[in-house]
């Protein structure tokens, strides 16, 4: 029963994540979208062998490390300052 909650989990989490980060735009989207279909193809492993366990693997590990890349590239990149003049005011 875990075993199973678990599993709609990974593949409801994975597909959401990967839609989420796909339409905010903050990451590389083609790595947003391999981690979308890379987790919804794991259901293909129940009718596969278990040597196809850690091919299917592969795809989410390049979509993560793709998301980390890019996540960590905007992070870093300069911020560009305010135009003088220019009130940038808070409105809450």
């Amino acid at each position: 029963m875990l075993l199973g909650l678990s599993g709609v989990g990974y593949l409801a989490g994975g597909l959401l994540f990967g839609i989420a980060l796909f339409r905010a735009g903050l990451v590389a989207r083609w790595a947003s979208a391999l981690l979308a279909v890379a987790t919804t193809s794991t259901v293909a492993l129940a009718v596969l062998p278990t040597s196809f366990d850690r091919l299917f693997a592969i795809p989410a590990g390049i979509a993560l490390v793709g998301i980390g890349w890019s996540a960590w590239r905007v992070a870093g990149a300069p911020r560009v300052a305010p135009r003088a003049g220019v009130v940038t005011e808070v409105v809450r």
